[in-house]
């Protein structure tokens, strides 16, 4: 641990197990503590790619933004180790992006070759950034949510048509068009949009839906740390890189790269 004068923000980061770095001042020490108390104690690998540089001292950043002119399009985006990916009812696209030369630039050259989906890169130099340093996500993700009386505002909105689905086995279990629609127990009407759900119900009781959603507006972010899995990189059969790599395997020190 770097030693110098302790005080109070050095008790906080004691408490969440986080280290001053060496000539670290107290207003980036604190700003770092903020985002550390965020990320630390989630366990996915989204969460451990903004806790693990936070702790090194490392920066996890915005890169670009993807959207649709169509504020109403539903569409799917994900890059994973493999493939960026990005499709509507309309329209699909993939790159292969699991090479050491794959940049950014690539991603964009995809999305500039479709119609409906456009994006807003944070900084110009950002399309020569090496695809292996974005952080794999989606815009599509699944929720669980308690839902606690019979009008309710959920905690996301854009819900993915027809993919609610309920706990109960007599409430919220036949979708309607309208509010005039909800005549009988099991009944219920749902603006996807807004994320506002009503029930027709006599006797209320709370009960867990899980259902979709999507970020019409969705953010890649870059980092300066690579976690690599292991499997991707022995996926294909012995390369270079896996050569380089077995001391350390053998020696049971890597979980990432």
């Amino acid at each position: 641990m770097t030693f110098g004068i302790w005080n109070n923000i050095d008790e906080v980061a004691l408490f969440l197990g986080l280290e001053r770095l060496t000539y670290e001042t107290d207003e980036s020490f604190l700003a770092r503590i903020k985002q550390f108390s965020k990320w630390k104690y989630k366990t996915s690998y989204y969460n451990q790619m903004h806790s693990i540089p936070i702790q090194a001292g490392l920066d996890t950043f915005n890169v670009v933004e993807i959207y649709s002119p169509n504020p109403d399009l539903e569409f799917k985006c994900s890059l994973d180790w493999e493939y960026f990916t990005i499709e509507s009812d309309s329209e699909f696209a993939r790159v292969f992006i699991n090479t050491e030369d794959a940049t950014l630039g690539k991603i964009l050259d995809t999305i500039d070759q479709t119609t409906s989906f456009m994006y807003a890169l944070q900084k110009s130099e950002y399309r020569n950034f090496p695809a292996k340093f974005l952080l794999r996500h989606s815009n599509n993700r699944i929720y669980r949510e308690l839902v606690t009386s019979k009008s309710y505002n959920l905690t996301y909105n854009n819900i993915l048509f027809d993919s609610l689905s309920s706990t109960s086995k007599s409430l919220a279990t036949k979708r309607r068009a309208s509010l005039q629609d909800l005549k009988e127990l099991g009944d219920y009407f749902l603006d996807e949009k807004t994320g506002y759900i009503e029930l027709y119900e006599n006797n209320f009781e709370s009960f867990y839906i899980t259902y979709k959603f999507f970020e019409p507006r969705f953010m890649i972010k870059g980092s300066e740390l690579n976690l690599t899995p292991l499997n991707i990189i022995t996926k294909y059969g012995l390369s270079d890189r896996l050569i380089d790599l077995m001391p350390n395997i053998l020696d049971d020190q890597i979980w990432g790269v």
